[in-house]
């Protein structure tokens, strides 16, 4: 199998499974809320205690990592497949008609979308900010100039953008920050290998084979 279908079907796998992921994380969240209360933890002990017996699973350093990019680029060869896109299709259309779920998938969905997009459409280019404080530097996306109404000072020599600043690891959320231009810090890392950086935590990193350098625009 060639690299750039290795590429693409792990793409697709990415495409199908992080909204997915993205809601179940969502979904999660909202759940534990109610179940951190008295009554919700006395039910989950109980059901815990009758329904399942508690044993620790063996700790297999790097088993997680893997499994997760087997599964991602399973996803993305079957989802290549007919009966894979037909079967992929059916399980949106349910999460589409699932109450809660119909509200979070979509806009997971949407921004993983956006996103991977082609370049005039998605996210224009990867760069560093500093973010969330001064000496700390923050990956972000570029969306586009920002508007006049938004820029801080009327110069119109000053030119801003607008940056999207994802937290690691669930993209879906983030910061939006607009940053005069000649304070962003410019790389070659590609939107794909910027989102393969940020859902592993930093784990998967192109730098690591010299694929990212990182220049400082106007240099």
């Amino acid at each position: 199998m060639s690299f750039p279908l290795i590429r693409r079907y792990f793409i697709t796998g990415l495409l199908i499974l992080v909204p997915v992921f993205l809601t179940y994380t969502v979904l999660v969240a909202i759940v534990g809320t109610f179940s951190n209360t008295p009554i919700g933890e006395l039910f989950d002990q109980e059901a815990n205690r009758l329904l399942f017996k508690r044993s620790e699973p063996p700790y297999v350093p790097g088993f997680g990592l893997t499994a997760t990019l087997g599964v991602i680029l399973a996803t993305g060869v079957l989802a290549s497949t007919v009966l894979g896109h037909r079967l992929f299709g059916a399980i949106e259309q349910l999460l589409l008609k699932t109450p809660l779920v119909n509200v979070i998938y979509p806009a997971a969905k949407q921004i993983i979308d956006f996103a991977l997009a082609p370049k005039e459409q998605g996210f224009r280019s990867v760069v560093l900010v500093e973010f969330p404080h001064p000496g700390a530097h923050a990956i972000g996306f570029v969306t586009g100039e920002a508007p006049e109404d938004l820029c801080p000072t009327s110069d119109p020599e000053t030119k801003y953008v607008i940056v999207f600043i994802p937290f690691a690891p669930a993209p879906m959320s983030g910061a939006l920050v607009v940053v005069r231009e000649d304070q962003v810090i410019a790389t070659t890392m590609s939107v794909e290998e910027a989102f393969k950086f940020i859902i592993s935590a930093g784990v998967l990193s192109p730098a690591k084979n010299g694929a990212a350098k990182v220049t400082t625009r106007g240099a």
